[in-house]
């Protein structure tokens, strides 16, 4: 099945994991009003599509993890996300260079890009 729009309702939602549910399609841009979200894991997924621009907007997301098969850019918005230990990007079909944006995160403990097309400098 695909992510639901309606889990975007769910405000006051602290922590959601759906890793290895066998969901597809993108991710519903409704979750980036989710900002009281501490923990965000989509792993193992067959989701498409990009990383949402939106998740710049959960300044309380402490783990990131969306390890499988999207696509695109790392959006710089990311940077934003300044509570973030740890971002897990692996195994995605991510490319271009890693967003200057994310040297800013100074509580980012574990970044991990890990079978990704990506170039340039870690920042």
């Amino acid at each position: 099945g695909t992510i639901p729009t309606e889990l975007g309702k769910m405000t006051n939602l602290s922590s959601l994991s759906l890793f290895y549910n066998q969901l597809s399609g993108s991710i519903p841009t409704e979750l980036g009003i989710m900002t009281k979200l501490t923990a965000l894991d989509f792993s193992g997924n067959q989701l498409s599509g990009t990383i949402l621009t939106e998740f710049g907007t959960m300044t309380n997301l402490k783990y990131l993890s969306l390890y499988g098969t999207l696509s695109g850019t790392i959006p710089t918005e990311l940077g934003k996300m300044t509570n973030l230990s740890s971002l897990s990007l692996f195994y995605n079909q991510l490319s271009g260079s890693i967003p200057t944006e994310l040297g800013i995160m100074t509580k980012l403990t574990t970044l991990d890009f890990t079978g990704s097309q990506l170039s340039g400098t870690i920042p």
